[in-house]
């Protein structure tokens, strides 16, 4: 970003998609049974109402907000996720086995893993912003600040994995959701401290909170399954961390430039602080949330449903 502008980014990984994909045929081998499967179409453009509500709540906070088209853009998109539940529940196969839901422990998980990765992406989003509009750091520097986050994360995953084995899933997703709770918290004393360092422990907080919460929730919620549902799992799995992902960045960005714009009496700094501490406010209670669902999980390793 410091020798190109932001569409050069997306040149450079259009570059890169295009060299995997003409790579796979070679570099990509069958090691499962294939089997003929279609893809429902009407269920496919019904999935579009999910990507309305997140249009809407991004829209509802910007500077001019038609309220009448986005109240019938709400209303239309509600609408067509309540027939594309509708129709996952009534067709056969369906695009989306939701009757994964049917288990507690799963649908607990589920919103146990969104929660962690609504952490995890508001983290990267919200710091490089922080880091360049406050800090005033460059692109480079605000990208390099997110390394040891990442490397802290990447380090403890597998630590993750044998706390799994000897603790069970539920004392590791309170830990990682407690290491949430506390990074988000403490940015909001760390973002009027204007310190680099500092505001990159925090994110390390965050981030190795969702080691300890992403990889053990999706373990608990499979392992409560019957294993001719673990594959419908995976894909509902995938898709619900998606969806929430793409609604914290939503709500996020909504949120920072709600409360930035009503304290721009403190002047362009000092309204952006008070608009990234009550951001980061709000999504320490969405962790708190997580952390009250978890203490609901049986405790005790997770056993195999047959």
């Amino acid at each position: 970003m410091n020798f190109t502008s932001w569409r050069g980014l997306f040149v450079l990984f259009l570059v890169v998609m295009a060299i995997v994909l003409l790579l796979t045929p070679w570099a990509i081998k069958n090691v499962v049974g294939q089997s003929p499967s279609t893809i429902d179409g009407l269920s496919v453009a019904l999935g579009l109402g999910f990507i309305g509500v997140l249009y809407v709540l991004t829209e509802s906070v910007s500077a001019h907000p038609q309220w009448p088209l986005l109240a019938g853009l709400l209303v239309a998109s509600i609408i067509a996720i309540a027939w594309f539940i509708y129709r996952q529940l009534h067709r056969d196969p369906p695009l989306l086995n939701l009757r994964v839901f049917t288990s507690r422990i799963y649908t607990k998980s589920v919103f146990l893993t969104g929660i962690s990765y609504v952490a995890l992406i508001v983290t990267t989003i919200l710091m490089p912003l922080y880091y360049q509009n406050v800090l005033g750091t460059s692109a480079l520097v605000s990208g390099l600040a997110m390394v040891p986050a990442a490397v802290v994360l990447a380090l403890l995953n597998p630590i993750s994995g044998h706390l799994l084995d000897r603790m069970g899933g539920k004392w590791v997703i309170l830990i990682g959701q407690g290491l949430i709770i506390v990074g988000m918290t403490a940015m909001i004393w760390a973002a009027s401290q204007q310190l680099l360092v500092l505001s990159i422990i925090m994110a390390a907080f965050i981030e190795s909170g969702n080691a300890f919460v992403m990889m053990p929730s999706v373990t608990m919620g499979a392992n409560d399954l019957p294993e001719a549902l673990v594959a419908h799992a995976t894909a509902v799995t995938t898709t619900a961390r998606q969806l929430f992902g793409s609604a914290g960045v939503a709500i996020a960005t909504a949120l920072l430039t709600l409360f930035t714009n009503q304290n721009l009496q403190h002047g362009p700094i000092g309204s952006q602080i008070i608009g990234f501490q009550y951001t980061f406010a709000i999504f320490a209670l969405v962790g708190i949330i997580g952390a009250l669902i978890a203490l609901t999980l049986p405790a005790g390793p997770a056993k195999k449903t047959a």
